[in-house]
């Protein structure tokens, strides 16, 4: 193959790697475009939840999974529910992180990860990190998220 023939076939292959990175990061700025901030709060007991979220307003959640994975780390399955219904899925790796002086309760910190959901929700995904403090024996929590969401 002589430099000219050479020299064509990978200006070629380049052209289209380029074409290929384009396309893949234009892709990856519209799932980015559709994030959009989420903030709010949580309180509750054993398995049930509520707060104020932005995009849900006012919600009800449930923990659907918790498995302690190690001392002080733990994986949980959260729904989170609007008042109409629509509901989203997150999943969470959490730490406790130590203990308020004042409260005595103990202080996480949880790195989450929506996955879902239903109605306008249903092709949701985001992350956020979660940081509260919880009551022994589970009784009582509360806390705060923020991340983003998209939907």
């Amino acid at each position: 193959m002589s430099l000219r023939a050479r020299t064509a076939a990978m200006a070629a292959v380049l052209v289209g790697v380029i074409a290929l990175t384009l396309s893949a990061s234009g892709a990856a700025a519209n799932a980015d475009s559709n994030a959009r901030p989420l903030k709010g709060t949580f309180d509750g007991g054993g398995l049930n939840f509520s707060g104020q979220l932005t995009h849900l307003g006012t919600y009800n959640g449930n923990i659907t999974f918790f498995q302690p994975t190690g001392p002080g780390t733990f994986n949980i399955s959260e729904t989170w529910t609007a008042a109409n219904g629509d509901q989203v899925f997150s999943t969470a790796q959490g730490t406790v992180t130590g203990v308020d002086p004042i409260t005595g309760f103990q202080t996480f910190s949880e790195v989450i990860t929506i996955n879902g959901g239903t109605g306008r929700f249903a092709d949701a995904t985001g992350a956020a990190t979660g940081t509260g403090e919880i009551a022994a024996g589970f009784t009582l929590y509360y806390g705060q998220y923020s991340g983003t969401i998209g939907y």
